[in-house]
């Protein structure tokens, strides 16, 4: 494992395909946690940067992001704003249904911050061959990481 840098990153984990998982082999999809998105993208302990996890949830359910309404949006921005002060870049995981109006609502709501939030998801869960997911999240930790305030 890499030395990690002073940077600190914040995971922000609402749900999303990314996360999804089976608890059958071929069973339906779920909703799953930060903590299982994190087993399931093992190259995430390699990151040089000190990344810590928080989950959001809705009246404590992750919600799909089609139905999410002003009031998620509020404390959201409201969680990504406190976070600020704590964090070098934070990387929200979403679901990409509503990613590109979500973040762009976001990025009005938190006008003139000076550091980077960075929102990523994608369309295959990182439990399936293929996926889109964990190359995603690793990115989006570099360009949180990396960005805006070195």
């Amino acid at each position: 494992m890499k030395e990690k840098s002073e940077r600190k990153i914040l995971v922000l984990y609402t749900g999303g395909t990314i996360g999804m998982h089976r608890e059958a082999e071929k069973g339906p999809l779920k909703p799953g946690t930060a903590e299982d998105l994190q087993k399931n993208i093992p190259e995430l302990e390699d990151l040089p940067y000190n990344i810590e996890w928080q989950e959001f949830r809705k009246d404590g359910e992750f919600i799909d992001s089609s139905n999410a309404d002003v009031e998620y949006y509020n404390q959201l921005a409201k969680e990504l704003g406190k976070a600020q002060e704590k964090y070098d870049g934070i990387v929200v995981v979403f679901g990409t249904d509503t990613m590109a109006p979500s973040a762009g609502s976001i990025s009005y709501m938190l006008e003139g911050l000076k550091k980077p939030i960075v929102f990523t998801g994608s369309m295959i869960p990182a439990i399936d061959e293929g996926s889109d997911g964990p190359k995603n999240l690793i990115d989006a930790i570099h360009v949180a990481a990396k960005s805006g305030n070195e």
